[in-house]
């Protein structure tokens, strides 16, 4: 489990594994509870970060919340917009097209033979994609 040092209200130090502990004036070890931490201020991290796909879906940045209790990071996940999936796909191609010559003569030569402008040749890899 980890651990963050609370002084009025804001994280000092952490999220810190346990036995990463440190106070200036009391001694930490493994058999310190964690209601002796509490009194000291090491109060217990909770990370809830849900699963998601990343070619689909968006994690957002964690929202810390400081209780008497604990500190806990919250992130959440939505869907990509079509925008963002978009995005996405277009950089693929590009990255692709870019930086391999072969792909770029054969998406040039494919375009013209299919007579296609680079746009609808583009459009239509990303549809397969």
């Amino acid at each position: 489990m980890k651990y963050c040092f609370v002084k009025e209200g804001a994280v000092v130090r952490g999220p810190s594994p346990r036995g990463s502990l440190k106070h200036p004036n009391i001694s930490i070890s493994t058999n310190t509870t964690d209601a002796e931490l509490k009194n000291i201020g090491w109060l217990p991290f909770v990370e809830v970060n849900p699963n998601y796909n990343g070619k689909t879906q968006v994690r957002s940045t964690p929202v810390r919340v400081i209780t008497e209790d604990s500190v806990t990071d919250t992130s959440t996940v939505r869907n990509k917009t079509s925008q963002e999936l978009n995005d996405d796909l277009e950089s693929i191609l590009k990255l692709h097209l870019n930086s391999n010559p072969f792909f770029k003569a054969f998406a040039k030569v494919a375009a013209s033979e299919w007579g296609m402008t680079d746009a609808q040749f583009k459009s239509a890899i990303k549809g397969q994609m």
